[in-house]
């Protein structure tokens, strides 16, 4: 049971399948079958009016009902997207606290977070062609100090690395396949056998 929540992440959004995710609703119980009183639709949680159902309020959907949360008919009680704080706070108020395993929100929170660019070192394009020429013939089980020459219909380590390269599109044109391929052979990096 979640009570406290943690710092720092009240700028994230809750939309309709995060909510479903970290409540654990699953798609055909979002109309009254999660909760008996409660709809959640893309635009966010409803009441189900009291009256279209033969149930008794729970103290906590009773305050939800009161004239400290007023609500337009058809209007959302918890309207989609709304942050992670304002989840919790309707989570408290409406008595369902225990709906969201600690766990999955921290892998939720963990998924959302930006990834931090500064913290990748910046490769130049030469450099990046010429590592994704090298990991290719690891894939490809091509020895890069033992390359083959092509052999009548059969093509060379580089017509096989290059067939495959060449549909990366934004890494490589056939120029700069042809440069990348130069620069491994003159540093011997890359030698045919």
């Amino acid at each position: 049971m979640i009570r406290v929540r943690p710092e720092g992440n009240s700028q994230m959004k809750v939309f309709f399948e995060d909510f479903c995710e970290l409540c654990r609703v699953q798609r055909h119980e979002a109309e009254g079958g999660w909760d008996p009183l409660l709809a959640i639709r893309k635009d966010g949680v409803h009441l189900i009016h009291p009256s279209t159902r033969d149930l008794e309020l729970t103290p906590e959907l009773k305050m939800l009902l009161d004239d400290t949360m007023p609500v337009a008919p058809g209007e959302p009680i918890l309207r989609f997207p709304c942050s992670i704080d304002e989840l919790f706070g309707f989570l408290e108020q409406a008595g369902l606290w225990g709906c969201i395993d600690p766990k999955d929100l921290h892998v939720w929170e963990n998924e959302r977070r930006p990834v931090e660019i500064e913290s990748a070192p910046v490769l130049s394009k030469s450099l990046e062609q010429e590592k994704e020429i090298l990991r290719e013939m690891g894939k490809q089980g091509i020895d890069p100090l033992q390359m083959k020459s092509p052999r009548g219909n059969q093509p060379g380590s580089k017509g096989l690395v290059k067939k495959v390269l060449l549909r990366k599109h934004n890494l490589f044109t056939e120029a700069s396949f042809k440069k990348a391929w130069e620069r491994l052979l003159s540093e011997g990096t890359i030698k045919y056998s």
